[in-house]
């Protein structure tokens, strides 16, 4: 990621900003470079994006968002994710997936880090539950 193939670019301090990003924030952008194999990791909730990529090349970038068990990831895959396609998949892709992320209604029901993992043997349509 250069200035060439276009670069992710983030507004330092943003995550504290308690506010949405606006036009004139753009102004505090830095770029931050990197090469082929180069991990950036930085608070999910600053302020980022991309510059233009100016070649003819497509340029990758790997993705991956961590949270605690019991936060649930953005987007609740196990209830999108076509029923064919589940059951395609290994123990480990849906745990990875989210489908073992099942948190409590309420305190009152405990903590159980292997709860949704257990589940994992019911058809989707009874862990939508």
């Amino acid at each position: 990621m250069n200035e060439e193939t276009g670069s992710t670019v983030i507004v330092p301090g943003s995550h504290k900003a308690g506010r949405y990003v606006t036009q004139e924030d753009r102004a505090r952008a830095q770029a931050v470079e990197a090469d082929p194999g180069d991990l950036l990791i930085w608070d999910s909730r600053i302020w980022h994006g991309t510059t233009e990529n100016k070649t003819n090349h497509t340029r990758w970038v790997l993705i991956a968002t961590f949270c605690r068990w019991w936060i649930k990831q953005a987007f609740q895959i196990p209830e999108a994710l076509p029923e064919e396609i589940f059951n395609q998949l290994t123990d480990e892709q849906k745990s990875i997936m989210g489908f073992c992320s099942i948190p409590y209604r309420d305190e009152t029901h405990g903590i159980d880090m292997k709860r949704g993992f257990d589940d994992l043997t019911l058809s989707k349509s009874r862990l939508a539950r």
